[in-house]
């Protein structure tokens, strides 16, 4: 099988890798425009992974202080500001240079910019509208830089490429704090550069997954024995960090995405529908039997987990549950509930640690919290329209499936424990991000192409 994606890259590289849109690369403006998206992606990955701005000086949750917390968390970040303005100029550089391409790139993504034009527009009636206004447009220039990076980059494959690269470099940034103090927290667990020992969990899956979907790039022994040692490195990072929850699910999305995948062929059914369906009747069997005489979804959950409280989870879901049902059907505004001050709802909490923490460890309950039934709709929708697009990436190689197909799945399953969808330039989001533009992108390059080579 590897010799026949090796042959499809072969014999057909313009119909899995080659430029989707009216880019002329063998015009000034055309390279200009691919170089200036191609050296934004990279800054943003890089960015992202903390590379550019590690965190040498991070606190421990029991040593901090809420009044300073809270003045931090809320304040605006001028670096992080400058940061993104810039690579946003960059972006609209290359738009400017190139514009035919954006328009068609803005029609396919058009349900990404309507989430973040809904953020936009929550700040209306948000508890703290100053501060859901000024996050809502960093949103939108990330959503606007993906974009066009992911869309302008000379190809697929090399935009992977350019990921791949950012995240081994961020693996020995990494590792070479190793020796210092600042990389561990008081549980003596892994948090490297990043500050945070469950966010470098979660940089480490995606990394991973980014690693072994361009494995199928390297046909020499040198590049699969660097990719090798890149995979034990992020492996290596992951266990260090001793976060569970992306521990899990190093294992448990690439048995769900080549599962279902494989069912989904047999009975030809689209993957999306297929894993949809599937999550949906879970959803309904588990309800149903906690629901039943004698059974809480306490002891459900102790049935099958050591801590039947997710680590204290289960206080927090309570807590954000009751103030999204209080405040239906519009929610508090884009993130305007979470470090917003001395004002901010989660400080009215029973459980003392509620009141420093700054996510519901369930994305799909913070968007509700945020944007109410509206946002929680609309985001639905970008993850089933996101989902879709995975079965379809199948004819452009394994590398372009496995790399679409991980991703997204790994933002929906991590969401369950975590919070990163709509969370500014959270590794998580951005990994999404990557997966849904890039998974559109290929879809609308094999219409263009036509069908793969029959070999595939």
């Amino acid at each position: 099988m590897i010799a026949n994606d090796r042959a499809l890259r072969t014999h057909a590289p313009h119909r899995a890798s080659g430029p989707l849109l009216p880019v002329e690369f063998h015009s000034v403006s055309g390279r200009v425009a691919a170089r200036l998206a191609e050296a934004a992606f990279f800054l943003v990955v890089l960015y992202t992974l903390c590379v550019l701005r590690p965190d040498f000086t991070p606190e421990d949750f029991g040593d901090m202080r809420l009044s300073v917390q809270l003045e931090d968390t809320s304040a605006s970040d001028i670096v992080n500001q400058l940061f993104w303005l810039a690579i946003a100029g960059l972006s609209a550089a290359a738009v400017a240079l190139n514009p035919r391409p954006f328009m068609d790139a803005f029609r396919r993504n058009h349900l990404l910019f309507a989430l973040g034009l809904l953020c936009v527009i929550s700040a209306v009636w948000a508890f703290a509208p100053g501060i859901a206004f000024r996050r809502s447009i960093l949103q939108i220039m990330i959503l606007f830089t993906l974009v066009v990076t992911l869309n302008y980059g000379q190809s697929v494959e090399r935009l992977h490429k350019i990921a791949y690269l950012a995240f081994g470099i961020a693996a020995l940034a990494n590792l070479a704090a190793l020796p210092f103090g600042f990389a561990f927290d008081w549980r003596h667990l892994f948090r490297g550069i990043v500050g945070d020992k469950n966010v470098l969990g979660a940089m480490a899956v995606a990394a991973l997954f980014v690693g072994v979907s361009a494995r199928f790039y390297f046909a020499s022994v040198f590049g699969r024995l660097v990719n090798a040692a890149y995979l034990l490195a992020w492996l290596g990072i992951a266990v260090l960090a001793g976060s569970k929850t992306s521990l899990a699910l190093i294992v448990l999305v690439p048995a769900v995405v080549l599962g279902v995948d494989f069912v989904a062929r047999v009975a030809r059914v689209g993957f999306g529908s297929l894993l949809g369906v599937a999550l949906l009747l879970t959803g309904v069997i588990l309800l149903a039997f906690a629901s039943g005489p004698g059974v809480g979804v306490d002891d459900l959950i102790a049935a099958v987990m050591p801590d039947a409280t997710f680590t204290g989870r289960t206080a927090i879901w309570s807590f954000a549950l009751d103030e999204t049902l209080g405040h239906l059907p519009l929610g508090y505004g884009y993130q305007s509930f979470w470090n917003i001050g001395f004002n901010a709802p989660n400080l009215k909490a029973q459980d003392q640690f509620i009141h420093f923490l700054n996510q519901s460890h369930n994305g799909y309950l913070d968007v509700a919290l945020q944007l109410g039934l509206p946002g929680l709709a609309l985001t639905g929708i970008v993850l089933y329209a996101a989902l879709n697009l995975v079965g379809r990436t199948r004819r452009a190689g394994r590398a372009a499936f496995w790399l679409v197909g991980f991703l997204v799945v790994f933002a929906l399953l991590h969401n369950l424990t975590e919070s990163s969808l709509l969370r500014a330039y959270h590794p998580t989001w951005i990994a999404f991000l990557f997966a849904a533009v890039i998974g559109d992108r290929i879809r609308a390059e094999l219409r263009r192409g036509g069908p793969a080579p029959a070999g595939y």
